[in-house]
């Protein structure tokens, strides 16, 4: 995976998304605003897919990548340096950190990708044809059926700073099949940049 720089065209800013994941299967990314270099990748959309075997860190991870089929030639480089953690200070992103616990990493693929997310209400969901399916929810109170409302802080955090949390339903097919039923997730707005996470503008 290599391309255009994942650096924003300005001094200390990167990419900014919504962001609903679960910590050791999916990541699904609705791109709100973000610039790599000269090109501009507002909009565009990505879903990629993780595997671990065990804990992260101990690696021999799986990653597949699907990319907007909207994306130009530039685009898709930029957004595949940036997913593969590409020209960042080591440790600095999630994306870098990931990368370095991957055994095996399978050719990306570029389809049209049904995608949204409301961090706030902690709702979203994901559909690819014939790929992937996804629903995001809030937790429900189990005894009064409520919206339950819970977040992490992580002041110094490398992904995010503050992420709502929330339950999803998965399921892939393709290189990583699975299927999870009502897991946990996680709702957050990132702002990543080469040197990791922009502080203020990451929750």
């Amino acid at each position: 995976m290599a391309g255009h720089s994942a650096e924003s065209g300005n001094p200390g800013e990167g990419p900014e998304y919504s962001y609903l994941k679960n910590s050791k299967a999916w990541c699904l990314l609705n791109e709100a605003s973000a610039t790599s270099c000269c090109v501009k990748l507002g909009g565009l959309r990505v879903v990629a897919v993780f595997r671990w075997p065990g804990a992260v860190h101990e690696g021999a991870g799986q990653c597949f990548i699907i990319i907007d089929e909207r994306a130009d030639e530039a685009q898709r480089a930029a957004l595949l340096t940036i997913l593969s953690g590409g020209e960042t200070e080591e440790g600095a992103t999630i994306w870098n950190v990931f990368a370095a616990t991957f055994d095996e990493v399978f050719d990306p693929v570029f389809k049209d990708i049904d995608l949204a997310i409301d961090v706030e209400a902690r709702v979203g969901h994901v559909l690819v044809d014939g790929l992937i399916e996804s629903h995001g929810q809030p937790i429900r109170n189990p005894v009064t059926g409520e919206k339950h409302r819970a977040r992490i802080n992580l002041p110094e955090g490398f992904e995010y700073t503050v992420a709502e949390m929330g339950a999803a339903t998965f399921r892939a097919s393709g290189p990583i099949p699975m299927s999870y039923e009502d897991r946990h997730a996680l709702f957050a707005h990132i702002h990543l940049g080469p040197q990791g996470t922009v502080k203020g503008e990451a929750a």
